[in-house]
């Protein structure tokens, strides 16, 4: 090492993770032709979703005789309007814990506010395909652990230069990524599922 090397100061690296605790999972949004639509409807709520959530749908096409136009890929592959993953954002109550990652200690916990959300509208249909197809909303709700990171700073956390981007489905508001001093950073999930639905708008 040289003698201005060895003058020159040494510039700490700050790592860190933002965690929410709560629920959230996977949501997406699909069309399906309303001829498909209207035969789903007809066979019952219930029987479409033993039908969705299924392990082997060939199976259970077979045993009820469901015809071929009407089989349906996997529930998370209707997904041509949208597809989802993360934490439910509710006011007053969702909170990002903030995780120093090398001592794992809780430096803080931030409410998230309403103003600090960068809302995207739930999509919309085209008007040239509204009077062809419905809208079939499905989801995997799921409990656990949903954090973003790591975040390396050579400065302190600075909550002011955070943005929360969120989107809507169904009238719920889903969390889907941050930013921080110009870098993205996207969920990662630890949780467990509660239950599933899929439902017709």
């Amino acid at each position: 090492m040289t003698q201005i090397e060895a003058a020159m100061p040494v510039t700490k690296t700050n790592s860190f993770i933002l965690t929410i605790n709560g629920c959230g999972g996977e949501h997406t949004m699909g069309t399906i032709k309303n001829e498909i639509a209207k035969y789903w409807q007809c066979e019952g709520e219930e029987f479409f979703e033993e039908y969705m959530f299924s392990w082997d749908k060939d199976e259970i096409a077979n045993q009820y005789g469901i015809p071929e136009k009407y089989q349906l890929r996997d529930w998370n592959e209707l997904d041509d309007l949208c597809h989802l993953n993360g934490p439910e954002f509710i006011e007053d109550i969702t909170y990002f814990e903030l995780i120093d990652i090398d001592t794992q200690e809780s430096l803080s916990e931030i409410l998230i506010k309403e103003e600090m959300l960068e809302i995207e509208d739930e999509p919309e249909v085209s008007q040239d395909l509204e009077k062809d197809v419905s809208v079939l909303y499905g989801q995997q709700f799921n409990k656990g652990s949903f954090s973003f990171g790591p975040i390396e700073s050579d400065q302190p956390f600075d909550p002011s230069k955070l943005r929360i981007m969120c989107s809507c489905w169904d009238d719920i508001q889903i969390i889907t990524a941050i930013e921080y001093q110009g870098e993205t950073y996207y969920v990662e999930e630890e949780s467990r599922g509660k239950s599933q639905t899929i439902y017709f708008a």
